[in-house]
Parts: C-alpha cells; structure tokens; sequence
C-alpha cells in the first residue's frame, strides 16, 4: 500500500483497491482509502464500495471527500463574487468620474448673445451686428480690408 502511495499512480492505486475487494478483506479495503486517499477518485471509490456491499468502509472517506470539495467549491465561489464585485466598483468608478465630469460642463455658463448697450436698436432674434438674413456678405469674405490694409 505504502509503495503504491508513494508511486503517485492513481491507475496502481484503484488496481490495489479492487484486488482488497475480491480478496475480500474490507478492513484493507478501508486501509488502502487512507493510505491512497490522494490518489483514489470518489467516484471510482463510492462505485466500487457500492457494488461490494463496502459502503460502511468507504463512508468515512466519502465523507472526506465531500468536505474537501465543499471547501473548494466555496472558495471558488468567494472568488467569484470578490472579482465581480472588483468588476463593479471599477464599473461605479468610471461612472462617478463620468457623472463628475458632466458636472462641471453644468457649471459653465451658456453662451449668450451680450446684452443691448443702452440707446442702441434692439436686435429681433439674431446676433449683434449681423445682417438681415438674405443681404449679408459671401461666406467667409465681411466686405472689411484685413489686417494692414491688404
């Protein structure tokens, strides 16, 4: 049992344990699931301990193996939920960036046409200064010299 267990074999070990079966010694039956606990699958042991009638010997490493896979499957789980949530406060992050960046375009002031100076005409509707629509000068060019007379 020992040379098996150190062979790290798992196809050796479940051989081993079906030969305690048909020697029909159950007390090394159970032995044999100690010694080679890490190398026996639970399936492989509940099938064989079933068939023969062994459950009584097997139950203790059934046992075993239930609660070691019950722990793995619960820190897979915390896992889990620890990267989900890791996921959303990232998400939540960049959303109160965004939300804080939009604030501060809210706090700029709109852009509106000047007030009137007093005594001068009040404009209907469009800008200070610009023609009335269908009289005003080819786009781009205001009828004005540039800089320096050119």
């Amino acid at each position: 049992m020992e040379t098996v267990a150190v062979s790290g074999a798992p196809e050796l070990a479940e051989e081993l344990l079906r030969w305690f079966v048909e020697a029909k010694e159950p007390e090394c039956f159970a032995a044999c699931l100690y010694t080679c606990y890490e190398l026996l699958r639970p399936d492989v042991v509940l099938e064989v301990a079933w068939m023969n009638k062994l459950m009584d010997y097997a139950m203790p490493y059934m046992i075993q193996a239930v609660k070691e896979y019950s722990g793995k499957v619960d820190l897979l789980m915390s896992e889990r939920k620890e990267a989900k949530e890791a996921v959303q406060a990232q998400q939540d992050n960049m959303q109160k960036a965004q939300a804080q960046a939009n604030s501060f375009q809210m706090l700029m002031p709109l852009a509106l046409p000047a007030p009137q100076m007093p005594g001068m005409a009040p404009d209907h509707g469009s800008f200070v200064g610009a023609p009335p629509a269908g009289y005003g000068a080819a786009a781009g060019f205001t009828g004005h010299q540039g800089y320096g007379g050119y």
